[in-house]
């Protein structure tokens, strides 16, 4: 870090620039680079300059950024409850279609109690003819 604010021409070489070991975080390490421009225009220009410098030397470094891992808790008893639901839903839609075909069902019976009685009709044979007494 203090090679690349050395190495910025914008960076004044007095006072010189320093780095503060600020804190130890969960999954960091957190410094600050501090170093004087001699514009005050130019500030955000340099800080932006050092901050992508730093960054390319991280990645050719091979150090990333940490990856995080968020675990919450009561998961389980959510899973369960979409579960619940995704059921709920399936047999309401299940009760729908059965309402569907019970609604239908007295037409298709009608019909088919008609098609059965002309069957029978067809199929019943006239009596014999009466022979005269």
């Amino acid at each position: 870090m203090l090679a690349t604010a050395h190495g910025h021409k914008d960076v004044l070489r007095e006072p010189p620039p320093k780095v503060f070991f600020k804190k130890i975080g969960d999954i960091t390490l957190d410094f600050e680079l501090v170093c004087v421009v001699g514009e005050i225009d130019s500030t955000l220009r340099v800080t932006s300059d050092l901050h992508f410098i730093i960054h390319n030397g991280l990645v050719d470094g091979k150090i990333g950024t940490p990856e995080h891992e968020v675990s919450i808790k009561g998961l389980d008893r959510i899973e369960d409850t979409l579960e619940d639901i995704v059921d709920a839903i399936g047999n309401e839609r299940d009760a729908a279609a059965a309402h569907l075909l019970r609604k239908d069902a007295p037409q298709k019976d009608a019909a088919l109690n008609d098609q059965a009685r002309q069957a029978s009709v067809a199929k019943i044979p006239s009596p014999p003819a009466r022979k005269p007494v």
